[in-house]
């Protein structure tokens, strides 16, 4: 019913009724905002903590040379054996050169 009346109010949203109900049963009270948050491509709120960048350089940098799939992999688990935050393989892809400079990773 609300996912009609909205379809219809709102007509260039492409939102399906699955999405709004979900919503709707998400948010209760104003506190419940942040369950509406995209969680899409990992957190990008609070990013991948200090230590899993560390953790990632330093396997990175291996002079064996290790694929960035491999190192995030690596990391990943350290990670969640840590309970540390890391970031989405896109996120992580997205970010190297500003987190390695070009110029260290050629090493």
């Amino acid at each position: 019913m609300l996912a009609k009346q909205l379809s219809s109010r709102f007509p260039a949203l492409k939102v399906s009724g699955r999405s709004i109900r979900r919503w709707y049963q998400q948010y209760q009270r104003p506190a419940d905002l942040v369950n509406l948050i995209s969680a899409k491509g990992g957190d990008q709120l609070r990013g991948a903590s200090p230590e899993g960048w560390s953790y990632f350089q330093s396997i990175f940098l291996d002079e064996r040379k290790p694929s960035v799939k491999t190192c995030w992999k690596r990391t990943r688990d350290q990670a969640k054996s840590q309970k540390w935050r890391w970031c989405s393989y896109e996120q992580c892809r997205r970010q190297l050169d500003e987190r390695i400079p070009p110029q260290t990773q050629a090493f």
